[in-house]
């Protein structure tokens, strides 16, 4: 009999688990309408009980939208394993129903050069405020994505709740749920092959500690939180074309962070981006203290203004400032599982984690929906003082000559123009009287040719142009006074991140500033300029040759390997038909090739941008013939990622 009672234990314990996870109240008073499903009704487990996977989520939201008039689901992206990206509009059926309206205008309030202020002020008074909040983009941080569905699920089904009320009157609220559903998906697999029966809350489990790579980047191991304004991955790139479309006023990345921490929401801590303007701390402060309400409340524990600085452009929070969004990040404490036993012997559960994001995400919308007109003046007023300082800036406008390596410029051009700044590319060439060197050499005339492209500050995205143009972000004489104290104390720095990114000394190109406003024939640039490719001359009966000391050279040269192609290079110069080809430029023969080789080249031209030359000889006039032992074959490399 005593066997027996041993054995009746578990399977007791076990239902008494699931039931508190089903009786939790995560929002003390609330009532749902039946009619929309919980997570329970559509994935098997409820809010918090279980970590949901990308699939789960994707299965929920779709449910969600499709029992909900307050909901629609957005496709807006693919990741580089092909899952699908998704974002919710949560809003009013009117609301949902006029969303084009909305986005257009959105859109002009965006430019005020476009419209009068009597059509501002009509759009501020009639508009929707829109805010958006992103989940999980660290794919191991796994509260935010669970908080995501909850809060579509509250402001779908809540009955009689001022918060979701307000918020479908006066808001669009956006639900990024899943940034990084590669990531989550390497976790959550790795999570439930290494958990026992029950979780176990030693920090030192196996379940708490992912091996490498862990779940924290995408497919290619990128943080995508360091990628907003680079969007070197697919997945930042979608967001950023969904981001402008809409030109949300309120953007929250949410996160997680160490286990023995509590919550982190804004203010921000020093360093601030010095282009952030005073109204926008103001609303930072605002949104913090509304948020402290709740937490109190709730009596959660929360901190401000330490560890998480708001100075780098690249993250969730920074890019969105310089649009003139109120851009936040919001820290929880990671379980990292289902419960951890945290250093101040106190226990924390999974649900409790998606219960501080979900309420914090709920006082975000909240105070967004109760200061809709503020929050809509104050971005369209944050764009135009945008290009009123850009007129009154010592530097007027960047220029970008397309130099040596006109695709490489291309290239930085093209990352300005698909983040929404404005760009111009002169039709005829100009001479300007103020010009600098941006590598130095002092102020003179500088004549400028055809195709040079233009960067006005005087332009809605003034400060985003600026702080990633200039040639150093200052982080403020106090701080860094303050990290020199602490550097010769042996204290540890306060510096979060990353501290320098200029793009002109990143892409290596050729770049001026002038202290003049530019005048001339130019064309704004609507699109990324599409890579210039060339084949000189007919198809050859000997080889074809590629310059070296281009990027698109580099880019042509794998699409040669990947396809099988043999490629030759040369150690040294050689001069053919009156033009130097410099050492490393590619030779590749006809000879044991495939018979398609013209068009395969022709292709690789275009997709790349590479310059292709055809030649009938390898008489050279000067340096090394083909035959040449300084010209090597170059064997594809196999390379191997040991871990």
């Amino acid at each position: 009999m005593e066997l027996v009672k041993r054995f009746l234990v578990i399977p007791i314990l076990f239902l008494a688990h699931s039931l508190c996870a089903q009786d939790f109240e995560f929002y003390p008073g609330a009532v749902y309408d039946p009619a929309i499903p919980t997570l329970q009704q559509v994935v098997g487990h409820a809010w918090g009980e279980k970590i949901t996977s990308p699939d789960e989520m994707a299965r929920y939201i779709h449910a969600l939208a499709d029992a909900s008039p307050r909901v629609e689901v957005v496709e807006y992206g693919q990741t580089w394993e092909g899952r699908k990206l998704f974002y919710l509009v949560v809003s009013s059926e009117e609301h949902l129903a006029h969303l084009q309206e909305i986005k257009a205008g959105l859109q002009k309030l965006a430019d005020p050069r476009k419209i009068s202020q009597a059509e501002a002020e009509r759009l501020i008074q009639s508009l929707p405020v829109v805010a958006w909040l992103a989940y999980a983009v660290h794919g191991n941080e796994i509260s935010s994505t669970d908080a995501a569905l909850l809060t579509a699920y509250h402001l779908a089904a809540a009955q009689n709740d001022s918060v979701a009320e307000i918020a479908l009157k006066n808001s669009i609220v956006i639900l990024d749920p899943l940034q990084n559903p590669d990531g989550r998906d390497r976790f959550v697999h790795y999570f439930r092959q290494t958990r026992g029966r029950w979780p176990d809350p030693d920090q030192q489990a196996a379940e708490h500690n992912e091996d490498w790579p862990g779940g924290r980047t995408n497919h290619y191991l990128f943080d995508m939180n360091r990628d907003w304004f680079a969007l070197t991955q697919p997945e930042t790139r979608g967001r950023v074309r969904a981001y402008l479309d809409w030109y949300p006023q309120v953007f929250v990345d949410l996160h997680e962070m160490g286990s023995n921490s509590t919550y982190y929401f804004a203010p921000p801590a020093a360093p601030l981006n010095p282009e952030m303007p005073s109204p926008q701390v103001k609303w930072l402060r605002r949104f913090g203290e509304h948020n402290a309400r709740w937490f109190d409340r709730m009596k959660f524990d929360y901190f401000t203004r330490e560890v998480f600085d708001s100075f780098y452009p690249g993250y969730g929070e920074g890019w969105p400032m310089m649009h003139g969004a109120i851009g936040m990040t919001y820290e929880q404490a990671s379980v990292r599982g289902l419960v951890v036993r945290r250093n101040d012997e106190s226990t924390m559960r999974y649900r409790d984690s998606v219960q501080h994001h979900f309420i914090s995400s709920l006082a975000t919308v909240q105070t967004a929906a109760s200061q809709r007109e503020g929050l809509l003046r104050y971005f369209y007023d944050y764009r135009v003082s945008a290009i009123r300082e850009g007129q009154q800036e010592s530097v007027k406008a960047y220029l970008f000559p397309p130099g040596p390596d006109p695709n490489r410029t291309a290239k930085l051009v093209s990352l300005l123009v698909t983040q929404g700044i404005e760009v111009k590319r002169a039709e005829q060439p100009f001479t300007l009287g103020r010009t600098e060197d941006f590598y130095g050499g002092g102020t003179r005339s500088k004549r400028f040719p055809a195709g040079t492209y233009l960067v006005s500050l005087a332009q809605p995205e003034k400060r985003l142009v600026k702080t990633l143009l200039a040639k150093q972000i200052s982080m403020g004489r106090k701080f860094i006074q303050e990290q020199v104290r602490r550097y010769k104390k042996h204290l540890p720095d306060e510096i979060y991140d990353l501290t320098g990114w200029s793009l002109p000394l990143l892409f290596d190109v050729p770049a001026y500033t002038t202290s003049e406003p530019p005048a001339g024939k130019f064309t704004v640039l609507h699109q990324p300029v599409a890579p210039r490719s060339q084949i000189s001359g007919e198809p050859a009966r000997l080889a074809y040759l590629i310059p070296w000391g281009r990027n698109t050279s580099a880019r042509a040269l794998a699409h040669l390997l990947r396809q099988g192609i043999r490629v030759f290079s040369s150690d040294k110069n050689f001069t053919l038909a009156g033009r130097t080809f410099p050492r490393g430029s590619l030779v590749v023969k006809v000879k044991n090739n495939p018979e398609d080789l013209y068009q395969r080249l022709k292709s690789i031209a275009s997709e790349t941008g590479a310059e292709v030359v055809s030649t009938n000889t390898s008489w050279v006039q000067e340096g090394v013939n083909f035959g040449s032992e300084n010209v090597h074959f170059l064997k594809k490399p196999k390379i191997a990622m040991a871990y």
